[in-house]
């Protein structure tokens, strides 16, 4: 399964890419940026990623932002919602400061 980890801090980086290699290739992104290069980069290559875990809280634009343009590029294509990459966004704060 073809992984991209989106995450600004360091060892949450490392944690979530040492959890994911068993079950195949994580790339890692490291702000906004990065990450909707990178998934417009698999895209373009078809090899598109199948999970996606993006960070809620990063400097300049947001994860939630960052989900927002990844579902806008495969509406643009034409992806359906069952072939759209699955996300999980995480965070290492507690739920009531994400709101």
């Amino acid at each position: 399964m073809k992984t991209l980890v989106v995450e600004e801090d360091f060892t949450s980086r490392l944690i979530m890419h040492k959890s994911l290699e068993a079950y195949g290739d994580v790339h890692i992104a490291i702000n906004a940026y990065e990450a909707i290069e990178a998934f417009r980069s698999s895209l373009k290559d078809r090899s598109p990623y199948k999970l996606i875990c993006l960070d809620v809280m990063m400097h300049g634009i947001d994860g939630k932002s960052v989900l927002k343009e990844i579902r806008s590029i495969e509406e643009g294509l034409g992806v359906t919602d069952s072939n759209q990459v699955k996300i999980i966004m995480t965070t290492a704060m507690r739920s009531n400061e994400i709101m």
